[in-house]
């Protein structure tokens, strides 16, 4: 298309040789076309044998997120767009039964799902009181009973164009309620899954499945089609009360999952979280939320990270290593994890406790030959920083090629040191 131009449902894209006029003798287009013949070919080398791909175009890419996700960063500025919705043109969304996801026009969206099937599947995602959008398949839902997870189960047996499902469980929750929500999932080609489990404890009338309460939850994720899980608000005996720790099988198609809690005791979720990253070879990034002291986790489960790990809380992304390089596992604080790796934080947030002269000098230390650092925020709370502080914050935001970036300085002059120092060409936010 980009070489020889299209024209199709009325829109023309011209030809390359037409779209670049320039004075020196056509020489620029020559290039250009050149570079394009170069990106068709690896195209055609890398990715396609027969019609199928060769290779996790992630993996190629050098980006651990989904296929999905990769592709769709790559059209936004390519067809320099702004997208919000992540909704692609006017296509919509859907999930087939290997978990893989399809972008497909009106026409074949109806012919898979027809408008008086999707009309009674609607009506029955309204009395639910929930929501649906049909372009990117995301439903979201409130349920209060039993009964409204069978009449959940009924919705999704109608039609599968659900691709991302966001469950909100209003009421404590049995051990039966949850094998319900299970088998209403279990047909499906959800790819994307969340769940809040704001209210469960489980009643006392369920106590004789305290110590199995939330095997259904796992076994969601273990689904094949399921490659992004999001479970929230998780009460405190969420691995205590599940086989999660006994089980050999594991979650082969898990590639993200976020987990998130209101700062429960450690203690009883490192030995589980440890096991669940031990048992998913295909994770592509991993994201905590309130877990009070991160750092003894991170050194749990840094011997399994291929992936990123986000810390959501501190605003802490470590990426992991280039190499073969043995983890390191004794971090007891925020000067250690910079000064061994800082050079691998891709986000951070230096709070008043971080801005000390020896936290930063460790981070200098660790970016001196290289800082993958993108998105950075910077808080004082009204505390003046000093000469050398800033210095080090001015040499470690000239060496990143930062996207995001947030400056809560109590000095203007302090500000305008650091914002010297930044390559304004990658900053997007």
């Amino acid at each position: 298309m980009l070489k020889f131009g299209i024209s199709v449902a009325g829109i023309t894209v011209p030809a390359l040789s037409h779209l670049v006029k320039t004075d020196d003798g056509g020489e620029a287009a020559t290039n250009l076309e050149l570079l394009v013949d170069a990106m068709i070919g690896h195209l055609e080398k890398t990715f396609t044998c027969n019609g199928e791909a060769t290779v996790d175009l992630a993996e190629q890419l050098g980006n651990n997120d989904t296929v999905d996700g990769v592709v769709q960063r790559l059209l936004g500025p390519f067809l320099n767009i702004r997208n919000e919705g992540n909704v692609l043109g006017n296509l919509h969304r859907v999930g087939t039964s290997e978990g893989h996801v399809k972008w497909i026009c009106i026409d074949h969206y109806h012919q898979m799902f027809p408008e008086k099937t999707m009309k009674a599947f609607k009506d029955s995602v309204e009395s639910l009181q929930g929501s649906f959008d049909e372009n990117v398949g995301r439903m979201k839902v409130t349920l209060s009973s039993t009964d409204q997870v069978d009449q959940l189960h009924l919705a999704l047996e109608e039609t599968k164009a659900v691709y991302d499902i966001d469950i909100h469980l209003g009421w404590e929750a049995t051990h039966g309620d949850l094998k319900r929500l299970r088998q209403a999932l279990a047909t499906t080609n959800i790819g994307v899954f969340a769940l809040d489990l704001e209210f469960q404890g489980g009643p006392e009338s369920d106590s004789s499945n305290h110590a199995r309460r939330y095997d259904p939850i796992f076994d969601i994720m273990r689904q094949p089609s399921i490659k992004s899980a999001t479970v929230s608000r998780l009460p405190e005996d969420f691995i205590k009360n599940s086989n999660l720790l006994s089980r050999n099988d594991g979650f082969p198609n898990l590639r993200h999952l976020y987990m998130d809690t209101d700062w429960i005791a450690l203690d009883s979720y490192i030995p589980g979280i440890k096991n669940l990253v031990a048992k998913a070879p295909n994770f592509a990034h991993l994201v905590l939320g309130d877990f009070g002291e991160f750092l003894s986790m991170y050194n749990a489960i840094a011997e399994y990270q291929t992936y990123p790990i986000t810390f959501k809380d501190q605003q802490l992304c470590i990426l992991p290593p280039t190499d073969d390089s043995q983890p390191t596992t004794d971090i007891q604080d925020m000067t250690d994890m910079l000064k061994f790796l800082g050079g691998r934080v891709e986000a951070v947030m230096l709070g008043e406790e971080e801005l000390m002269e020896a936290t930063l000098a460790a981070f200098v230390e660790a970016t001196e030959n290289g800082s993958r650092l993108k998105e950075l925020t910077l808080w004082t709370a009204g505390r003046n920083l000093g000469e050398q502080c800033i210095k080090h914050l001015a040499t470690i935001v000239a060496r990143s090629e930062l996207r995001t970036l947030e400056i809560e300085l109590r000095k203007e002059e302090e500000c305008v040191s650091i914002l010297e120092s930044v390559q304004w060409e990658h900053v997007r936010d």
